[in-house]
């Protein structure tokens, strides 16, 4: 179901710092801006707009 997957093993620098989501929209082959990333915590959430990247905090869904 997934085109690529990056777990935080897979990066020297990990949450807050944007190196997972940077990583993955890499192995997609998306450029950073056009990415929306869905998370559930306050460091993904910083790791996603430092990745100049859009966020959606689920646990406000």
């Amino acid at each position: 179901y997934f085109s690529a997957v990056v777990a935080a093993d897979h990066v020297k620098n990990h949450k807050p710092a944007p190196d997972t989501f940077l990583l993955c929209a890499e192995r997609m082959g998306v450029p950073a801006a056009k990415c929306v990333v869905f998370e559930d915590a306050d460091f993904g959430i910083q790791a996603a707009r430092a990745a100049g990247m859009d966020a959606v905090d689920v646990r406000l869904l």
